[in-house]
């Protein structure tokens, strides 16, 4: 078995829409570290927004995008239930950690 992440929401940036959502029917997950002048595209929002909770980790581009920054992002497109294993228990649950 192999556990795929697929950095940068996928390679969202530049692909034709919907691409991305063939690793997500792979099993694969996404990070969230994007350059935060591509934040508001169309496909990283609609990724962002439409990927099961459990398929994101959060990351940060650092030191391009400080994380405070990347966090404020997340926490605008996803709802507050989200959060705990957007910026954590996915990371922990795929590395095998308990809490």
């Amino acid at each position: 078995p192999l556990t795929f992440i697929a950095a940068h929401l996928g390679g969202s940036d530049g692909y034709p829409p919907h691409a991305t959502d063939v690793v997500l029917e792979c099993g694969a997950y996404v990070d969230t570290s994007v350059l935060h002048h591509t934040w508001f595209h169309d496909e990283e929002m609609r990724i962002l927004r439409s990927w099961p909770r459990e398929r994101i980790l959060f990351g940060t581009d650092f030191p391009w995008v400080h994380y405070p920054e990347a966090i404020a992002w997340v926490k605008s497109v996803r709802d507050s239930a989200d959060w705990a294993d957007l910026f954590g228990n996915n990371a922990r649950r795929l590395l095998g950690l308990s809490d």
